[in-house]
């Protein structure tokens, strides 16, 4: 999940959010909000849906999972071709 971690970061800039703002948009800790963008611990399957609702994103492209080219990647790491 190393990409989250930077797509998190990138998303919240471009949307004009404070770590501080987007926890309280969360009601969790603005520590929790640096953890996952520093790749410390991930955030829960609950979390990372109102993260793409406040981001006004996909949760694929939260996870780096939006184009083909990654998919493609991790079918073939599974051997599902």
């Amino acid at each position: 999940m190393s990409k989250f971690c930077n797509i998190l970061k990138e998303e919240r800039e471009r949307s004009g959010y404070s770590q501080q703002r987007l926890a309280d948009k969360l009601k969790v800790a603005r520590s929790l909000i640096s953890q996952w963008e520093n790749g410390i611990c991930e955030p829960s399957i609950n979390d990372l849906c109102k993260l793409s609702v406040i981001l006004n994103i996909t949760t694929d492209e939260l996870l780096g999972m939006d184009n083909l080219e990654t998919q493609d990647m991790i079918r073939k790491s599974l051997d599902l071709n």
